[in-house]
């Protein structure tokens, strides 16, 4: 089939929102046969260095996000 979609790349953010494209891209895998891949993006959280030592909470803060980010992703 000239023109097949061989891999699909479904960006994600774990609202309702994607829902329909995520449902969108699933069809188009399986009608053309093709690779279908998940990406969500963690949000990179810089910790001014002056700052770290006042607000030691928000050092774990990227580690959970990328776990919870890791637990959804396993979940669909």
């Amino acid at each position: 089939m000239s023109g097949a979609y061989k891999h699909v790349l479904l960006a994600v953010d774990f609202s309702p929102a994607t829902e329909p494209a995520a449902r969108r891209a699933v069809e188009l895998a399986q009608h053309y046969g093709a690779r279908l891949s998940l990406i969500h993006v963690v949000e990179y959280l810089p910790v001014p260095l002056d700052t770290e030592l006042l607000l030691p909470p928000l050092a774990g803060v990227e580690e959970q996000l990328v776990e919870n980010a890791r637990r959804c992703l396993a979940q669909t």
